[in-house]
């Protein structure tokens, strides 16, 4: 009988220490799978709340392209997450059903589920976030290209107008005949003729502004 006990508690003892073994190397690969996975939320979390300055369509264009490829990617991320988070569930249940108590803690990682989950719910709720600001921007260069687009095109109109009257007033000032009645009409003519245009440069004043 001595002996059976001894044999059965010498079993039990090779048992736990395969379940203990088995646990270990749970918790070892749960450490290596975990601290990438964490690098790589940290640098998500600040990549997404990064500030950005651009000046055209093309940049904030280029700005939305990295986004979406980011977004692309975040899938494959929550089946990672999941799947470290099972490997800790599955020590975690070996230990349970065999009633083995655990010392707190990964001895191979300070990571826990928690943390990995609360990285992670940040990070999802940082990528709506980022969504808003960058149309934001798009919207407002979309709106600044519209208003480039206008003066030069008032510009294009304007600036030879401009110039042809400029030619037009030094040949009056070189090859002025007549009375200087008849002069003085002359410019006055050219005078309001500007007066009358000046619209179109108050307005081309306005979109520079």
């Amino acid at each position: 009988l001595f002996r059976s006990l001894t044999h059965t508690r010498r079993e039990a003892l090779e048992k736990t220490e395969k379940q203990l073994e088995t646990i270990d190397q749970l918790h070892l690969e749960y450490a290596k799978r975990a601290a990438p996975f964490n690098n790589w939320m940290e640098g998500a979390t600040e990549d997404l709340q990064d500030m950005f300055i651009v000046h055209t369509i093309e940049e904030i264009e280029g700005l939305i392209a990295a986004h979406e490829q980011f977004k692309s990617t975040l899938p494959d991320a929550d089946r990672e997450r999941e799947a470290i988070q099972g490997i800790q569930n599955e020590a975690q249940k070996i230990a349970d059903y065999n009633h083995i108590k655990l010392a707190s803690g990964n001895p191979y990682t300070t990571i826990t589920p928690q943390i990995i989950n609360s990285k992670w719910e940040k990070v999802q709720q940082l990528v709506p976030k980022r969504d808003g600001a960058l149309q934001n921007e798009q919207d407002k260069q979309q709106s600044n290209e519209h208003l480039r687009l206008q003066f030069a095109k008032q510009a294009n109109v304007v600036g030879p107008w401009i110039q042809t009257k400029m030619e037009e007033i030094g040949r009056i000032a070189i090859e002025m005949n007549g009375t200087l009645e008849d002069q003085l009409d002359h410019l006055k003519q050219y005078e309001q003729r500007i007066i009358d245009y000046k619209p179109n440069i108050d307005k081309l004043d306005r979109k520079s502004t």
